[in-house]
């Protein structure tokens, strides 16, 4: 493939990686602000509350080691494709559902899902930008950075917003700031990010496009790479 021609993947390939930096952060940093108000609503202890921000932590030491095997058996991007999807469903369980239950399983599924996708990027980034691996990490660790401040020091102000005369509460600062993982129009970001880097992460490399057969040199079949996300209402 020619450089002109590689030009506008590598560039689409950039924009999503820079996406999924954006969700990886926020809705773990925008939970630790809101423990006195889910104290308050739900009854839980300090120990519990405390036990409740550590759980992503427990999820990442639990998960991360799985990441590799997943990726070998299921394929890079489609695992990533995933952890993306788990991402999201983690949000959504966390902030929607009303038993308290919900909380820790939905803080818990954000976590498994971060665990993964932590593992990989370094890796997609290696790969897709052997120039530039220096500055892509900065980019995306600056806006893994950037963005979970800013979920920290938004969540309590965006809890306080008068919704029919009432406070809107941590449910709904949860879910807004975890909104990368979760909107479109409203709120259907997560699909398209995860969509997009499904699309960029399996664009097959220059030495699977010229190994002849259906397997390329890394042991890619291009069926593997040509997977596009199953859900269309996420495309």
């Amino acid at each position: 493939m020619g450089e002109g021609k590689r030009t506008p993947a590598i560039a689409m390939l950039l924009v999503a990686v820079c996406l999924v930096a954006a969700n990886m952060r926020p809705a773990i940093t925008g939970l630790g602000p809101l423990l006195d108000q889910i104290g308050a609503d739900t009854g839980l202890s300090v120990t519990a509350l405390g036990l409740l921000a550590a759980v992503p932590l427990i999820a990442w030491a639990v998960f991360s080691p799985l990441a590799h095997e997943l990726s070998r058996r299921f394929g890079q991007p489609r695992t990533l494709l995933w952890s993306l999807l788990v991402l999201l469903a983690g949000t959504l369980v966390r902030s929607l559902i009303q038993p308290v239950a919900a909380l820790w399983i939905g803080t818990a599924i954000i976590g498994i899902g971060i665990a993964i996708i932590n593992v990989l990027m370094p890796a997609v980034v290696k790969r897709e930008f052997p120039r530039h691996v220096a500055a892509v990490t900065a980019v995306y660790t600056a806006l893994l950075a950037g963005l979970g401040a800013v979920s920290s020091g938004v969540a309590v102000p965006i809890s306080h917003i008068d919704l029919g005369g009432e406070p809107a509460g941590w449910r709904f600062a949860l879910l807004v700031t975890g909104r990368l993982s979760c909107r479109s129009r409203s709120s259907r970001g997560g699909g398209r990010t995860a969509a997009a880097v499904a699309r960029t992460t399996a664009r097959p490399p220059p030495e699977v496009e010229r190994a002849s057969g259906p397997i390329g040199s890394h042991g890619w079949s291009r069926r593997t790479w040509a997977f596009r996300h199953p859900c269309s209402t996420c495309s």
